[in-house]
């Protein structure tokens, strides 16, 4: 995923049913803002920017997992790795 230095980006991560959710497990090393968000909609974005003056390479490590009744660990659905480019 692209972004330009000094501006912020949202990316979607899809709709999740209520029990499942995401969290972020590793944030970008470069990051002013690095979050999620879970609009009403059950859609989760991803929230990116970049810390002033930054311009290269970084990642972020987005966990997804399905909720229990709190007896026992979430069940993993899947790990999503972003890549992330920010230009001039």
């Amino acid at each position: 995923m692209s972004v330009k230095q000094n501006s912020s980006v949202d990316y979607s991560l899809g709709t999740l049913s209520v029990e499942a959710g995401a969290v972020v497990e590793m944030h970008p090393a470069h990051a002013e803002v690095s979050e999620l968000v879970r609009e009403q909609t059950g859609e989760i974005k991803y929230k990116y920017k970049p810390q002033p003056g930054f311009k290269g390479k970084d990642y972020v490590q987005i966990r997804f997992a399905k909720g229990t009744n709190g007896t026992s660990e979430s069940t993993l659905i899947k790990i999503t790795k972003i890549n992330l480019i920010v230009e001039e």
